[in-house]
């Protein structure tokens, strides 16, 4: 018999054997199978990862895992652990993709098309390609042109899904011209007001109504403090008083280590100083801070889903993208 190969947990998808389904998401990632490249993108705690996992556990898909870090070797390692990955779905079949080497560094292009051609050969089942944690790479210029290549030799019904907190790339602007990709990003994974008190109350069974609306509305829709309050309420006596329930030092803690260490010193005394507004122009956070590259941090943290939202429009409004945090 065998030994029992042990994979690296960064292939390993997550499993859940309890899981709120997001119906309204659900639909529409099942509308949109036929879409080459899914970008799901939003902040930290936002629900990225138990979307997707969850999604193609309901839809019984097979798929390949691969989360990503921000490692030394970043198209090394994408290519070592997809074929290890493939190796964990058909441990009966006999194949051996090509190994990245020191030789095709300066090639990786030509590389990728054939690692790509064999590898989607041998997935005769899978409906989908999962990238989770593309933020920890996507500085790595090689990483895109082989997202690219992976796209061009993608046969018909395999889709690649990317999981990031970033929003998708501009150089991604004629797939989304050809409709070829679908960006869901951070307004679409923040849940409604409805969503958010069905929520609430899968979490929380039997709260009392009031106390299930103030978390809504303190949550904003963001799945990490829809949980954290919730898990505080369950910690709670329900005869206490409210402010005393609404205490949210554990989303300030998540704040803290999962965003705001993401930032330098001169974007995080930029947003101390706008956030006496909840929206705001350009202008009038140059105004507020003296800081002339004012549009270039907004830009970046618009970009990277960091706590800012943003009109379309030709003079954009700016607008806090948090929950509620004043007591």
């Amino acid at each position: 018999m065998m030994p029992k190969v042990r994979f690296p947990g960064k292939i390993i998808p997550p499993l859940y054997p309890s899981v709120f389904k997001r119906q309204r998401l659900f639909d529409l990632l099942t509308e949109n199978t036929h879409q080459p490249l899914v970008w799901v993108n939003g902040p930290a705690g936002s629900g990225k990862t138990v979307l997707v996992g969850s999604w193609l556990q309901q839809q019984k898909a097979r798929f390949l895992w691969y989360r990503m870090d921000n490692g030394n070797n970043a198209s090394a390692d994408l290519f070592y652990f997809l074929s290890l990955s493939a190796q964990r779905n058909y441990p009966e079949k006999r194949f051996k993709l090509p190994e990245f080497t020191a030789e095709y560094a300066n090639d990786i292009k030509a590389f990728a098309g054939v690692f790509f051609r064999q590898l989607f050969s041998v997935l005769d089942k899978e409906t989908a390609l999962v990238f989770d944690n593309c933020q920890e790479i996507e500085n790595e210029p090689d990483f895109f042109q082989v997202l690219q290549i992976a796209l061009h030799e993608l046969p018909e019904g395999l889709q690649i899904i990317c999981l990031s907190r970033n929003r998708p790339k501009s150089l991604f602007s004629r797939l989304s011209l050809n409709k070829d990709l679908l960006d869901v990003g951070s307004d679409s994974l923040r849940f409604t007001e409805s969503e958010s008190t069905a929520f609430i109350n899968w979490l929380n069974p039997g709260i009392d109504v009031q106390i299930a609306s103030l978390l809504q509305l303190k949550a904003a829709g963001w799945a990490a403090a829809l949980v954290l309050l919730s898990e505080q309420n369950k910690q709670t006596k329900i005869s206490e008083e409210l402010p005393a329930l609404l205490e949210q030092q554990d989303i300030f803690n998540f704040l803290m280590s999962e965003i705001l260490e993401e930032m330098d010193d001169t974007t995080l005394q930029f947003l101390t100083k706008t956030a006496v507004f909840t929206c705001f122009t350009g202008s009038m956070a140059m105004a507020l801070t003296g800081n002339r590259n004012t549009d270039t941090i907004l830009d970046s943290l618009f970009n990277k889903n960091l706590l800012i939202d943003r009109t379309s429009d030709c003079h954009p409004v700016y607008c806090l993208a948090l929950p509620d945090f004043a007591g």
